[in-house]
């Protein structure tokens, strides 16, 4: 799995052993799916990983939007927001991951793809704010 802990499974301290079993299981079962179709490369998504978004082509920003649909936090291009909201507020305050959620649900690329890559670009950075 070279991806597992990309995007949000990256973004999870998880409560309960069962429950991060799970997770990192769904995680890399998304992840190797998405490396499937997208085709990008071990490299950039341990980059992405690492919260190093200086390579953000358009292999990069589909795998995010891939990985995101996966995670349902994302659906015909719209963000979900009860379950970003609900899966997000298992290590932190459910007020904290709204606040985030706010700050980052209106960031727009000019494709669905770019749109998913700034929204996790924006997540990252405000996430231990």
């Amino acid at each position: 799995m070279n991806f597992a802990v990309i995007l949000i499974i990256s973004a999870f301290i998880f409560a309960s052993d069962a429950f991060i079993i799970k997770q990192l299981h769904l995680g890399e079962a998304y992840a190797r799916d998405c490396v499937y179709k997208v085709g990008i490369s071990p490299l950039t998504i341990n980059r992405l990983r690492k919260g190093d978004f200086s390579n953000h082509d358009e292999k990069s920003q589909c795998f995010v939007k891939c990985f995101m649909e996966h995670s349902g936090f994302m659906h015909s291009d719209e963000l979900i927001e009860d379950v970003i909201i609900e899966k997000l507020s298992h290590d932190r305050p459910s007020e904290k991951v709204q606040k985030i959620y706010n700050i980052c649900k209106d960031v727009k690329g000019q494709n669905s793809c770019e749109t998913a890559f700034k929204i996790y670009e924006c997540y990252v950075k405000n996430r231990n704010n």
